[in-house]
């Protein structure tokens, strides 16, 4: 909604839309359909500090719009980053299903190549695949040396014709987004766009049992991945 400059959406949204598992949905749920500025800051619980800021706001007679601009630039740099993450766990998950597994690549992809130093960390150099390129760049996948990236769209990316770019412009365009959208009016909201790493190389692992029964896990990932989601896949249930 901010890309479309949609700001009392975007607010309500943030504000008071309730999800599961949440102390304060039922709070959230009466303040969603009354949006009762008054009632949002009596009942909000104090922890969330920023949602009764947004409501304290609208009280002073603010707008919407400005109220979100109150917000810190650390948070209002995450809401495109939000957005650009839904795209790519989209196409990531659609490209799973149709190619079986992150290894395959064709012409018009993108990759990034690995530093092979102490740890395993990613240049950040993403080059497309062409035809000249192709055969290495399956040799060098094979080796664990290189890996797909996927776009994080922005007014700046190149989105051609190969099957991950039209997966994000189908995904852009079920929104209503065109990428000349991210090249916003304030600058927290805008967004050149990038590249993040789809399958990621994990090394120095190390599982050690302890005589009290608890596991001691160590790892290391590359930046931008999150431990909390690596672990989930060998607990199989949610962590805090």
């Amino acid at each position: 909604h901010i890309l479309k400059r949609d700001y009392e959406s975007a607010f309500w949204i943030y504000v008071a839309k309730p999800f599961e598992g949440e102390d304060a949905r039922e709070v959230r749920e009466i303040l969603w359909e009354t949006r009762d500025v008054k009632f949002g800051l009596r009942e909000l619980p104090k922890y969330l500090r920023y949602e009764r800021s947004l409501l304290q706001c609208l009280r002073e007679g603010k707008n919407e719009r400005e109220a979100l601009l109150s917000l810190p630039e650390n948070l209002k740099i995450m809401f495109i980053h939000a957005y650009q993450s839904v795209i790519f766990n989209n196409v990531l998950s659609d490209r799973i299903e149709e190619f079986g597994n992150l290894k395959v690549v064709e012409v018009g992809d993108w990759v990034d190549f690995v530093n092979t130093n102490n740890y395993y960390t990613f240049r950040g150099e993403f080059v497309r695949v062409r035809s000249h390129n192709y055969k290495r760049v399956r040799f060098l996948i094979e080796k664990g040396l290189c890996s797909l990236a996927i776009p994080l769209p922005g007014y700046e990316t190149d989105l051609g014709d190969d099957w991950t770019s039209e997966r994000v412009k189908f995904y852009l365009e079920r929104d209503g987004i065109d990428l000349r959208d991210f090249k916003h009016e304030f600058k927290e909201f805008s967004s050149r766009g990038s590249f993040r790493i789809a399958d990621i190389i994990i090394e120095h692992t190390n599982l050690r049992y302890e005589k009290d029964g608890n596991v001691t896990f160590n790892f290391y990932l590359p930046k931008g991945c999150y431990a909390t989601v690596f672990l989930r896949e060998f607990v199989k249930k949610p962590l805090a």
